[in-house]
This record gives structure tokens, C-alpha cells and sequence, in this order.
């Protein structure tokens, strides 16, 4: 702990004591002053000009500094709520005066915080500098690998945590996970770096945010922002709890090639997660112990049901696979994903585990005018079977509109997107004649009528 005492309420320039005998008239404080034991050890004396400080500073006691009123000390924290400031962010959190509804402030610099940063009240933390780069964040030590250990940053159920403006940058240190949040609250502008534990194995892991839904309404929701070198995820969301979150407009680069994994999101066990306005690229790691592949965006009922990820206005390029949906054969999670860029995806713009669970990813630029590969007539990123993807866009959003179907009625006019769906079509009567663009299409066809 750190103290301050005030050497007089009105101190006089040249005045200065001679003894620490308290406040007897010998030590030179007209109106009083501090009374110093040894019990003080690393504190302050602060007196009106550097002339008393300097004087004094001899005889005020072992492990006392003496300062001028024109010097401060290294507290960048403030609350703004009680003026109060502070050497640490954890000092701050920690006061019994900081109250739920407070907001800290952080002045721009490169700041190292002891241990555990554990929120327990409901706060708003802002840098103070133009962005993200101006206030760095930077732990002290590896987090655990197991429970609420694995924050570097602890949010306590049912605490609102807002932050801004900051740059949490785990280099030098294995951190699971940047932020376990169980609260809720909102990220804007926070740039994530150097979040990883092992993340060649064994561990295979680095989670900046996990945001867990452990109350109805605990949501995190996340805007402008970056992640760069993410061991695994950039944000988790676990649970039903996570019922309506947002991730908007932020930027995940991904590691390339090599023993790893990338993934920007994982929504799973039930998380609802709207995903808009986000680029993620060069997600292309493959873990050698297992072969798993990387993925822009993963969904998956693998630990719960209701999973559902409405993904739209994405540029998520340059990846593995641009959304994986589902880990087996038995997945059930609802993917609504439309307006996206998926072109240049290596092994598919969009996967789907389990065929019989359709996933809605109509009207999305594949990288071919002709639409997508594999499933798809095109040679665009790739379709997995049960992938809805008529109609696609005919270039990359926002510019690319619905792109002719491949299916036409030649005598009404009428276009589909299969030659089933052009067959059973009310309107197709027998003699119509139906044309079918160049491509490969999978269906099982049944001729029915002339």
C-alpha cells in the first residue's frame, strides 16, 4: 500500500522540520503536519516546492520519499466517478469506494497489472488515448489451465464489465483465456494480441474472450475491433445464456498454415450470436494431433442444443473453411448466413456436418459468377450437401446482386435453382421444355411428367 501524507495544509516555502517529533512546534508545519512512524514505509511526503522536499528529504525516515507538490506519482487509473486515482487498474476495482456504475479511466501507456484481474462490480474501463494502441495491457505471469483460472481477466457472474481504447497483449505469457467473462457487458475498440496456451499442443488453446452464459441475458457484445495471433479463438460463446449477443465489425487474422488452430468464433451449447460487418482471413492451421482444420466462424450443438449463428455482411476469405457448421453427424445448430464474401476458402466456403440439418447460405459471392463448387454448379469455395446456396450473388457484396438460376422454363419463363424444383413446379405442365446451364449438379431426379 501506498501512502501520502501532506506535510502541512498550508506549508510555507523554507519551512521544513528538523525532527519527526510529530506535530510540535520545532518541525517547522504552522498548521500541523503529518506524524510519521517507521509503520510508513513507502510513502509520500509531499511539501509545497522542491526547496522543502529536498531539505527534507534526509531526515523524513527509512522507505519515505519526500516530493514537490509539481511532481505526481505514477497513478494513471482514475475513477471518474470519485476522482480518486490509482498505480494500478486492480487498485481501483479493489477501493471499497469504487461503487457498481463506476467508470475507471486508464492514461495512455504500456502498463504491467499483477495476477489475476478479477471484476467483481459492475464497471465501465476506457483508455483515455485516440485508440486501442495508446493504453497496452500486459499480465505478469501465466494463467491456469483449468477453471476460473484460466482468466487473465475474471468477470463475476452478474457484473457488467464495458471496455474500450485498450490493447491486452499476453506476449511473453501462456494465457487460456484473455477475458472469462460470466457477466455481460460490451468490448469496443479493444485490440487482442499474443493470446495463446500451447498453441502447437499439447493444449492447442488461447481464447481471447469466453463469454459464458451463465444467467439469462449475458451478453457480450463486441465492436470494432482486432485479434492477431489467437492461439485458438478469438471469442468463445457458451451457453444459453448468450441469447442475443453481437460480434460487428472487427478484424481476426489468423496465424496461416502450420500446427494449429484459428477459429474467429465458436458459438456452441446454445449461444445465440448475430455476426455482421467482419473480415477474417488466413484461418488455415491444422492440428497435427488430431487433423481438425480451421475455420472463419464455427457453430455447433456439440455441447448443447439451440445453437444458432445468424451471419451476415462478413468477408471471411483466405480461410481453411469459411463457417464450419456442426462437429458430427447428429448436429443440429440453425446457420442463417447471407451478403457474405466467401470466395477463395480452400476446402469450402461453407461446411455442414450433418446433411439432413439444412443450412441457409442463399444469396453469397462464392468467387465464381457461376456459384459455388462440389455440391454447387460453379467454381467458386465449395458447398457441402445440405447447404442451400441458390441464388448467389453474382460478385462480392455490396455490389453483387442475385445471379440468374441455373434452371429455366423455357415456355414460362420461370428459373430454379434445381431440376427437381423446376419439375414439380405447378406452373410446369407436360411438353414444357426445361434447360439447365453448364455445371454439375447432385440431385436424385424424378420425371414425372411429359
Amino acid at each position: 500500500t501506498t501512502h501520502i501524507f501532506f506535510g502541512s495544509a498550508n506549508p510555507l516555502t523554507g519551512a521544513f522540520p528538523g525532527n519527526l517529533a510529530g506535530v510540535a512546534s520545532g518541525n517547522g508545519f504552522p498548521d500541523g503536519g503529518a506524524y510519521l512512524t517507521p509503520d510508513n514505509a513507502a510513502s509520500y511526503v509531499i511539501f509545497l516546492d522542491a526547496v522543502q522536499a529536498t531539505a527534507t528529504a534526509g531526515i523524513i525516515g527509512a522507505g519515505q520519499s519526500a516530493m514537490s507538490a509539481s511532481v505526481s506519482t505514477n497513478c494513471p487509473v482514475t475513477n471518474v466517478n470519485t476522482g480518486e486515482t490509482y498505480p494500478s487498474l486492480q487498485a481501483a476495482i479493489n477501493d471499497p469506494q469504487t461503487l457498481d456504475g463506476h467508470t475507471i479511466e486508464i492514461a495512455p501507456g504500456d502498463y504491467t497489472e499483477s495476477g489475476q484481474i478479477v471484476v467483481n462490480k459492475g464497471l465501465t474501463i476506457n483508455g483515455t488515448g485516440a485508440d486501442c494502441g495508446d493504453v497496452t495491457i500486459r499480465p505478469d505471469a501465466n494463467t491456469g489451465n483449468s477453471g476460473d483460472a484460466r482468466g487473465w481477466w475474471l468477470v463475476q457472474p452478474g457484473k457488467e464489465l464495458n471496455l474500450s481504447k485498450l490493447t491486452l497483449d499476453g506476449l511473453g505469457f501462456l494465457i487460456y483465456q484473455a477475458i472469462r467473462d460470466k457477466g455481460f457487458g460490451t468490448f469496443d475498440q479493444i485490440c487482442f494480441k499474443n493470446i495463446k496456451y500451447n498453441e502447437s499442443g499439447p493444449d492447442y488453446s488461447g481464447v481471447a474472450v469466453a463469454a459464458f452464459g451463465v444467467a439469462a441475458g449475458s451478453n457480450v457484445n463486441i465492436s470494432n475491433s482486432t485479434f492477431e495471433e489467437i492461439g485458438r479463438i478469438g471469442v468463445l460463446y457458451f451457453g444459453t445464456g448468450v441469447d442475443g449477443s453481437t460480434f460487428s465489425d472487427n478484424v481476426y487474422t489468423g496465424k496461416g498454415a502450420g500446427n494449429w488452430l484459428d477459429y474467429a468464433l465458436d458459438v456452441s451449447a446454445g449461444a445465440i450470436v448475430s455476426v455482421t460487418g467482419n473480415t477474417v482471413t488466413n484461418n488455415k492451421g491444422v492440428a497435427a494431433s488430431d487433423g481438425s482444420t480451421s475455420a472463419g466462424v464455427l457453430a455447433t450443438t456439440f455441447f448443447g442444443g439451440g445453437t444458432t449463428a445468424t451471419i451476415t455482411g462478413n468477408i471471411l476469405t483466405d480461410n481453411t473453411t469459411g463457417i464450419a457448421v456442426g462437429f458430427d453427424g447428429s448436429d443440429a445448430t440453425t446457420v442463417m448466413a447471407n451478403n457474405n464474401d466467401l470466395s477463395n476458402n480452400a476446402s469450402f466456403g461453407v461446411s455442414n456436418s450433418n446433411a439432413s440439418n439444412v443450412v441457409d447460405a442463399t444469396l453469397n459471392w462464392w468467387g465464381d459468377a457461376a456459384g459455388p463448387g462440389a455440391f454447387g454448379p460453379g467454381s467458386g469455395s465449395q458447398v457441402a450437401a445440405g447447404v442451400t446456396y441458390c441464388p448467389w450473388l453474382d460478385a462480392a457484396p455490396p455490389g453483387g446482386v442475385a445471379a440468374a438460376a441455373p434452371v429455366k422454363n423455357i415456355d414460362t419463363g420461370e428459373e430454379f435453382c434445381s431440376i427437381q424444383e423446376a419439375i414439380d413446379d405447378s406452373d410446369t405442365a407436360p411438353g414444357h421444355t426445361i434447360e439447365v446451364n453448364p455445371g454439375t449438379y447432385y440431385e436424385n431426379v424424378l420425371i414425372n411428367k411429359n
